[in-house]
């Protein structure tokens, strides 16, 4: 009786394989229909400083990235008429090790974007929240890796974005 059972399903599974496939495409990325983004760059803390790191070298990263890329950046005032009000923001930590000249990082690019809760809630109409984001962890002892690592975060963002768009 078992083996009848197991035989069955094989050939209900062999059967539903042989039918045509429709084509249908499924995705539940928060990128499809991005029209843009913003830039943002969190304060960095003092050891960020320290190795050399700036907030203006790391928004030109993202910027330039971005534009390079086709994704349009836009300023505060457009940003304002866009659905959402998408921001890619780079958060970087920067802590110094002990003893030696490393320092260990932490970078995270995230998409913020305004969103609404599906919950009844008081005095709260909206907020921000991450709705794509990726991190990297690394040790360096130069401001350039640091740099290296909000590249490849970017480059990760283009890609889905680029899938999506």
């Amino acid at each position: 009786m078992m083996m009848t059972r197991h035989w069955l399903l094989l050939v209900a599974i062999l059967g539903m394989a042989a039918l045509p496939s429709v084509g249908f495409a499924f995705s539940m990325s928060s990128l499809q229909n991005l029209p843009g983004v913003g830039v943002n760059v969190k304060q960095l803390p003092p050891d960020a400083l320290k190795l050399g790191v700036s907030k203006e070298t790391l928004r030109a990263v993202l910027a330039g990235g971005l534009t390079e890329a086709g994704v349009p950046v836009f300023d505060a005032d457009r940003l304002q008429t866009v659905p959402g009000a998408p921001i890619l923001e780079l958060s970087v930590l920067v802590r110094k090790g002990r003893g030696g000249d490393s320092f260990i990082f932490s970078a995270r690019l995230s998409l913020q974007e305004m969103v609404s809760l599906d919950r009844p809630t008081e005095n709260l109409a909206s907020i921000y929240a991450p709705t794509w984001e990726k991190h990297v962890l690394g040790v360096t002892d130069q401001e350039v890796f640091v740099r290296r690592a909000a590249r490849q975060l970017l480059a990760r963002f283009v890609r889905e974005y680029k899938e999506e768009n």
